[in-house]
């Protein structure tokens, strides 16, 4: 939404929101339009509707309340990390007497989802502070790099570093003062390192395959590959999704800049997706950032 004082645009978000709530047709084309060249500032406004402020302050009237509410904490990362400066941002709920949260001996690490691109862990705590209150155990949920400022595996690794953090310093890095069993729940990875394992793992709504080929019979998919060719113009440029804003488009989708753009009022974010990745410690996460050479790909073509 292209209405650039914050406070007017979350209150405009509210009342579209009721507006396609009534007109059911407009917002099935708008959806329609918006689906066709999905972006990541789509999906973020769209997943991340529970930080608008006028909506946070409706739905925290239902939650539990909690001791320790969203502390939002930095974790540094292990000294032999490849990414040791960058710290992760942590927040911390727990429902119980504020001297004893530095000798709890248990601990509930949450790395919480979004398609891997949205939603950090203030989206999640409407069932976080219901976690807590339940299990009297703190919590300890972490906001990880998201893409496609830092693509995948950052965020594993990311992930990898907290735990491995949180167990080498006893918990002391998140304000604990340490405990013998670490019962830690965490997203196992294998590693070499003599790490202990956590007490238990819950995976909700895990990543699943979502390939069409997975639910295709062999007919079908013999019918796909029964034609290749490598000589069709312009597939390679409308392939290569990390030059355009969406990913889903197949034609230039990014604005060329002008004179007019330094007065425009837009807050759309007008960079390809290569453009918008992160470099770290020197290094570009896509490998390389000279331009990336291009190599002549198969294209599988179905005739009917």
């Amino acid at each position: 939404m292209p209405i650039r004082p914050k406070p007017i645009r979350d209150i405009m978000c509210i009342l579209f929101s009721i507006y396609y709530l009534i007109f059911a047709d407009q917002a099935d084309e708008k959806t329609r339009r918006i689906r066709a060249t999905i972006t990541v500032e789509h999906l973020r406004t769209s997943w991340e509707k529970a930080l608008n402020p006028y909506l946070r302050a409706l739905i925290r009237l239902t939650h539990p309340h909690v001791t320790i509410h969203q502390k939002k904490i930095m974790i540094p990362r292990p000294e032999n990390s490849q990414y040791c400066s960058r710290m992760v941002t942590g927040y911390i709920y727990y429902d119980g007497p504020l001297e004893s949260f530095k000798y709890s001996d248990t601990l509930i690490l949450n790395f919480p989802g979004g398609g891997f691109i949205a939603m950090p862990p203030p989206c999640h705590e409407d069932y976080l502070a219901q976690w807590a209150k339940t299990t009297q155990v703190p919590i300890l949920s972490i906001d990880y790099g998201k893409a496609p400022e830092y693509p995948y595996p950052y965020a594993l690794e990311e992930c990898f570093d907290v735990y491995r953090s949180v167990i080498e310093s006893n918990g002391e890095v998140i304000g604990m003062a340490g405990w013998k069993d670490k019962d830690v729940m965490f997203k196992i990875l294998e590693s070499q390192m003599p790490i202990p394992h956590p007490n238990g793992l819950i995976l909700i709504y895990p990543c699943l395959n979502f390939d069409i080929t997975c639910w295709m019979p062999p007919t079908q998919l013999s019918v796909i590959r029964a034609e290749s060719s490598t000589s069709i113009p312009g597939v390679l440029e409308s392939k290569d999704h990390l030059s355009h804003k969406s990913p889903l488009s197949v034609v230039p989708d990014v604005k060329r800049k002008r004179w007019r753009k330094s007065f425009s009022r837009s807050t759309d974010d007008e960079r390809t997706i290569e453009e918008r990745v992160q470099v770290i410690e020197g290094h570009n996460v896509t490998g390389s950032n000279e331009k990336r050479l291009r190599p002549v790909i198969g294209t599988r073509l179905t005739m009917t």
